[in-house]
């Protein structure tokens, strides 16, 4: 055996130690536990810092939400469009909550152990865009969608055996016509980017964006 094969192996047991405590736990036990079923403007709470390791509480002032509430009129006339407009959405919140909590310079994918209070991963990903999405429902501004149920894909040991296909996790919407379910992650952008937003079912064949995404360029 190789030292670079006992290293890798090393460092995946490392890795895995720590995920089996924090992202191996599937999406909906995270947005469970650090998720407010029913959230409000004037006290709710995000995650930040890899795996939810700080919460903070947020106040949403109201004109700040009238800017929210401005990207779904006129109402959209189809579940494509409203999708788009979720998008957009969610992208304005992380924005304005991203400079409130100091996770502005939050840069796409954050890796595994990059812990700083800057940076997000997946499970501060799903967590956060779950709690607006319930914000944006509770307020009548999901009318083609319902929230779905948090998603989890990838492998403990990819690392290990050369995969990209590491444990992740998203945010999940459901059109309520044709109940088809789609991945909403903002994982894989930087802070306020809008998500991708695709069947779940294409999401979980490892999707990922290209190198040459342009949306993987902060703002």
């Amino acid at each position: 055996m190789t030292f670079e094969i006992v290293r890798r192996i090393v460092r995946c047991c490392g890795v895995a130690l720590v995920v089996t405590l924090t992202a191996c736990a599937s999406a909906q036990d995270h947005v469970h536990h650090f998720a407010h079923p029913s959230p409000t403007l004037s006290d709710f709470t995000v995650c930040q810092g890899y795996g939810c390791r700080i919460q903070k509480h947020i106040r949403l002032e109201p004109f700040v939400w009238d800017e929210v509430a401005k990207i779904f009129h006129p109402e959209p006339t189809s579940a494509g469009e409203e999708r788009r407009r979720l998008g957009q959405a969610v992208a304005f919140l992380e924005m304005k909550i991203g400079a409130a909590i100091g996770a502005s310079t939050d840069r796409a994918a954050a890796e595994t152990f990059n812990t700083g209070p800057d940076q997000l991963d997946c499970i501060d990903e799903t967590v956060n865009t779950t709690t607006y999405l319930r914000l944006l429902s509770q307020h009548g501004l999901m009318r083609w969608h319902v929230i779905g149920t948090p998603n989890q894909r990838g492998w403990l040991l990819a690392n290990l055996f050369g995969s990209t296909d590491f444990i992740t996790n998203t945010a999940v919407i459901m059109e309520i016509e044709s109940k088809t379910e789609f991945a909403i992650d903002s994982y894989f952008y930087p802070n306020g980017r809008p998500p991708k937003i695709m069947p779940l079912t294409e999401w979980r064949k490892n999707w990922r964006p290209l190198p040459n995404d342009p949306l993987l360029q902060p703002l």
